[in-house]
């Protein structure tokens, strides 16, 4: 095992095929012919998602974007023809597909991802996802037609603004194996070394052949949208120049002169990182990064541990201070116990009083405002007699107190609107308020007030 982790850090270089290879978009005549008129259109319908189709008309496309700069979202579901492929006629990256996987290819590109530019590192770059992907028969050739879902802002801006028009899509192969040259038939670098685009004289006839290379074997990774369909700032010279060092390297491999990297810098590096000597040996740096990984493992485990003790203990202080604050809220109540009136449930057994209930909801958050709410209510004698709030009972505390009342009496304007609640008189209270004897409750008073209207006079 340790033999072979030495072998991997010095392996020879693959050689590897040029992304842009695999991204590919107009394949034959390009869309405007020679008398000028198109010969298909790329986007063929908008639609929304709810199903409406969206009109070309300025109106109607400009209802769509105000809906989206104001914040909403806007699906759209975007009728395209992706690509094209005509038989005889090379495009401009020289590739093609076997005639005979072309439908295949075509759906499975149904759920793939629809990009900007291609760009497949970036998130941002998503505008939506392929929901419907086939191959149509068009002349000459087959096309693929794609819906997409498009959701994100930039995407449904540049449809309806005209500037997202033209598609690219993008593809996997099966390896170099899979992929031949139109001209010899055979894998591409392996009995022949002929680029995509290689112009190929007949000796015999004088004719030229363009060289293709054609997949055998794809599966649809993506489809973009770009300002021309072809990978920005890669045409076909990028892709020859990238190419070039590929047949290189296949050339030394099949012949066996093929180099082997000198890593001796890359090791010196390593074993200064990880504090050794520079001549260390492959299997003393290797010991030394199964050290460090081993550390790095246990750092791990113990940072785990110790954002779950965190986390317990974070728990716990959550749960004290929610008890601290029930506590409060049960000590407020308790000292203004008086304060409160009971109630009974329909069963007839006491209750909380709704003031008391919604008073504890505010006392739960702000446990200032209760307390100034409640210093505020009278006190409630256990007879049920009325008390004025305490601090205001100076017989001369407010001006209009009436002058019926005996000087001994309290009065303030809480007191005054509980008669004035109750139906009883300044007369009245003056007459049978507690200040006038033993205190009678509300009832007593009012049973009072009948009888001396009926003419009895009853003290209980």
């Amino acid at each position: 095992m340790q033999a072979a982790r030495v072998a991997a850090m010095s392996k020879l270089r693959e050689p590897e095929l040029p992304i842009e290879l695999f991204r590919s978009g107009d394949h034959g005549p390009s869309l405007v012919a020679g008398d000028g008129s198109s010969r298909y259109s790329p986007l063929q319908q908008v639609r929304l998602a709810a199903g409406e189709v969206v009109g070309t008309a300025t109106s109607a496309r400009q209802v769509v974007i105000d809906r989206v700069l104001a914040g909403e979202l806007v699906e759209l579901d975007v009728d395209i023809r992706a690509f094209q492929q005509i038989e005889g006629v090379p495009n401009a990256n020289f590739l093609r597909f076997k005639k005979g996987i072309v439908r295949k290819l075509a759906k499975s590109f149904k759920g793939q991802v629809f990009l900007r530019d291609h760009n497949d590192l970036d998130l941002d770059a998503r505008g939506g996802t392929i929901t419907k992907a086939q191959a149509v028969p068009i002349d000459g050739g087959i096309g693929f037609d794609f819906t997409i879902r498009m959701a994100a802002p930039w995407a449904v801006l540049g449809v309806m603004r005209g500037t997202l028009d033209r598609f690219s899509i993008g593809w996997a192969h099966g390896g170099r194996d899979t992929i031949l040259c139109s001209h010899c038939m055979c894998p591409v670098f392996a009995e022949c070394f002929h680029f995509p685009g290689d112009k190929i004289e007949n000796e015999e006839t004088g004719d030229v052949t363009l060289v293709e290379w054609v997949f055998t074997v794809a599966e649809g990774t993506e489809a973009s949208a770009v300002s021309i369909p072809a990978v920005p700032g890669t045409h076909i010279n990028e892709v020859r120049a990238a190419l070039s060092a590929t047949a290189k390297l296949c050339r030394e491999r099949q012949t066996g002169t093929m180099q082997q990297e000198d890593d001796s810098m890359d090791l010196k590096a390593i074993a200064k990182k990880l504090g050794l000597a520079e001549d260390a040996t492959p299997e003393t740096i290797l010991a030394a990064l199964d050290a460090a990984q081993q550390a790095q493992a246990e750092a791990g485990a113990e940072l785990t541990a110790l954002r779950g003790s965190q986390q317990e203990m974070q728990t716990q202080i959550t749960d004290l201070a929610a008890r601290d604050q029930q506590r409060t809220v049960d000590g407020l109540f308790v000292e203004f116990a008086d304060r409160l009136p009971k109630a009974r449930d329909a069963e007839g057994k006491l209750c909380a009083h709704p003031a008391e209930v919604e008073l504890r909801k505010l006392a739960a958050t702000d446990a200032a405002s209760a307390r100034a709410i409640l210093s505020t209510m009278p006190v409630l004698r256990p007879d049920g007699t009325l008390q004025s709030v305490p601090g205001h009972d100076d017989p001369l505390a407010t001006e209009d107190r009436p002058a019926v009342l005996p000087a001994g009496a309290g009065w303030d304007p809480v007191l005054k609107s509980q008669l004035d609640d109750l139906d009883i008189t300044p007369e009245e209270y003056a007459e049978f308020g507690p200040h006038a004897g033993p205190a009678l409750s509300v009832k007593a008073i009012q049973r009072q007030e009948r009888a001396r209207r009926a003419g009895t006079r009853t003290v209980h």
